[in-house]
């Protein structure tokens, strides 16, 4: 059996990566594009990186596009009753954590 395990609040990615770009001083130019023009782009970045550059990541994957675009809440319900999980710290303060972690 898997669990969801978060804070149990419901996050945007996006939302949370500006949020933590912002606390690292990380600016970030996001450009609003329309899903079905950035999900071409996604498919061929894969096709490139597939074919012609193997050894390397592409910048945006269909995946990476969906996490993005879509909003997604993890449901910590089972296990709050199979585990007896609550939750230490908010969202918020996982991020400071992991500001004052990466700056040292």
């Amino acid at each position: 059996e898997f669990f969801n395990i978060s804070n149990g609040e419901p996050t945007e990615l996006f939302n949370l990566l500006q949020r933590l770009s912002e606390k690292l001083n990380i600016y970030l130019n996001f450009k609003p594009l329309p899903y079905p023009i950035a999900y071409t782009l996604a498919t061929g970045m894969e096709w490139i990186y597939k074919y012609l550059l193997p050894d390397q990541e592409p910048a945006l994957t269909c995946y990476t596009l969906g996490l993005l675009a879509f909003s997604q809440t993890l449901d910590i319900t089972s296990a709050k009753i199979k585990l007896r999980y609550e939750p230490g710290i908010s969202i918020e303060q996982g991020l400071d954590e992991f500001v004052q972690y990466w700056k040292l």
